[in-house]
């Protein structure tokens, strides 16, 4: 049985929101690389917005940094 990666979660108080474009430029990329990883339900946990945008918290792209999160 496959496992389920959960990748959009709701954003909480405290959390510090980064944009697809910051995420991209500190890991090198462009921002469709990361478009592309959500779409195939991989990279780091992100929050969809009421308003479409994508956030993604900082916690969770540290932990993908670090490995803690399966690809």
């Amino acid at each position: 049985m496959a496992s389920l990666v959960i990748t959009e979660v709701r954003p909480t108080i405290g959390d510090t929101l980064l944009s697809p474009k910051k995420v991209a430029d500190r890991w090198g990329v462009k921002p469709s690389t990361l478009a592309s990883l959500r779409s195939a339900g991989k990279g780091p946990r992100y929050y969809k917005m009421p308003n479409g945008m994508v956030r993604y918290p900082d916690w969770a792209v540290f932990d993908y940094e670090l490995g803690k999160v399966a690809a």
